[in-house]
């Protein structure tokens, strides 16, 4: 019990510390593509991915270089596997973002 409080203090300390350490304000709207699900591009500002309802923010970066030609399944199950299980989650009707 108290190797797992010591365990969350120090977790705690951590997030503080790392909280410091990003400081500043973001000076410039910067702008991505995103890719619907119908295979549409299209440009989504940094502004338009917070609000009041939207609580969470996953940015996943697809690791691959330039001689491959598509990234690596392993690495980009993840993403998608959050994105099928936001669907499920979501109130029948309702597919939040994703629709």
């Amino acid at each position: 019990m108290r190797a797992g409080i010591r365990l969350q203090a120090k977790s705690t300390s951590c997030c503080v510390e790392t909280a410091s350490l990003l400081g500043g304000v973001v000076t410039e709207d910067y702008a991505s593509e995103e890719i619907a699900g119908e295979g549409q591009v299209h440009t989504v500002r940094l502004s338009e991915l917070f609000g009041d309802s939207k609580t969470s923010l996953f940015v996943y970066s697809f690791m691959y270089g330039s001689r491959m030609e598509s990234p690596c399944s392993m690495f980009s199950s993840f993403p998608d596997a959050l994105n099928a299980s936001a669907r499920r989650n979501h109130p029948p009707g309702d597919a939040g973002p994703w629709s």
